[in-house]
C-alpha cells in the first residue's frame, strides 16, 4: 500500500506538471505573438511589465539590462524607473550581490531564500527599498544562452511564499521576454546594416555618375581652352 500511494503521488505530480506546461504554452503563445508585433524595445518592456502585473499579481517590477559586453547590469536605459535604479550599475561578479548571482545563473533567486544571508548584499537591500518592498525576487532573462538582463520583482515574504509555485512559470515568462527583446535588437541591427549597405551603394553610384559626367565635361573644357 505505501508503494501504491507513492506511485499515485508520483503520477499526480507528473500530471500536475504536464497540466502546468500545457497552461503555460497556451498563455505564452499569444503573448509571444503580441510582443513580436511591438515596434520598439521600450514598448516591449512596458508590455512585459503590465503582463507580469496581470499574470503574477506583483505590481513592482524593475528591469536591469546587461550591457553588450555582458559585464554590467544597468537600469539607466529603462524608462519609468526610480532615479536610484536608473543610476544603478551592477558588476557581474559571482557572489558580489544576489542580483549578480541570479544574473550569472539560470534560476530565480530571492532575498527570502533560506540561504539569502550568503548572497544578499547592501545593494540588494537598496534595490528592494527603491521598489518600496520588503524584499526582491530576481528572475534572469536569458535567450539562446545569452543574458539579456534581470527582472527584479519587489514583494513581501507572504507574497513570495504564495508565488513559489509559479517560479517556473515566471522563468518561462522571463525567457519569452528575453527572446522578444533579442529578436527586436537583431531586427534593428539588420535594418541598420541594410541602410548602411544601401547608403554605400548610392554613394558609389553617385561617384560613378559624377565621374562619367565629368569626363565629357573635361573634354569640352579643353576644347574651349584651345578655342
Amino acid at each position: 500500500v505505501p508503494f501504491e500511494n507513492s506511485l499515485q503521488a508520483e503520477h499526480r505530480q507528473a500530471r500536475e506538471q504536464l497540466e502546468a506546461k500545457v497552461r503555460d504554452m497556451a498563455l505564452m503563445q499569444p503573448l509571444q505573438q503580441s510582443l513580436f508585433a511591438i515596434d520598439s524595445e521600450a514598448e516591449v518592456l512596458q508590455a512585459v511589465r503590465e503582463s507580469a502585473r496581470i499574470l503574477f499579481g506583483f505590481g513592482r517590477l524593475a528591469f536591469l539590462l546587461a550591457r553588450e559586453d555582458g559585464s554590467v547590469l544597468t537600469g539607466g536605459s529603462v524608462g519609468g524607473q526610480s532615479p536610484l535604479l536608473q543610476r544603478l550599475e551592477i558588476a557581474l561578479k559571482a557572489e558580489s550581490s544576489l542580483a549578480a548571482t541570479a544574473a550569472l545563473g539560470e534560476e530565480p533567486r530571492s532575498t527570502f531564500d533560506p540561504d539569502r544571508s550568503a548572497g544578499a548584499s547592501l545593494l540588494d537591500v537598496q534595490i528592494a527599498r527603491a521598489l518600496g518592498s520588503e524584499g526582491v525576487l530576481y528572475v534572469p532573462m536569458r535567450s539562446r544562452n545569452r543574458l539579456i538582463g534581470l527582472m527584479a520583482y519587489g514583494l513581501g515574504e507572504a507574497q513570495y511564499v504564495r508565488g513559489q509555485k509559479r517560479l517556473a512559470w515566471m522563468a518561462s515568462f522571463a525567457h519569452l521576454a528575453a527572446v522578444s527583446i533579442e529578436t527586436r535588437r537583431e531586427a534593428a541591427q539588420r535594418a541598420q546594416k541594410l541602410e548602411a549597405e544601401l547608403t554605400s551603394r548610392f554613394a558609389q553610384q553617385a561617384r560613378r555618375v559624377a565621374h562619367e559626367a565629368g569626363y565629357p565635361l573635361a573634354i569640352i573644357t579643353n576644347y574651349l581652352k584651345i578655342v
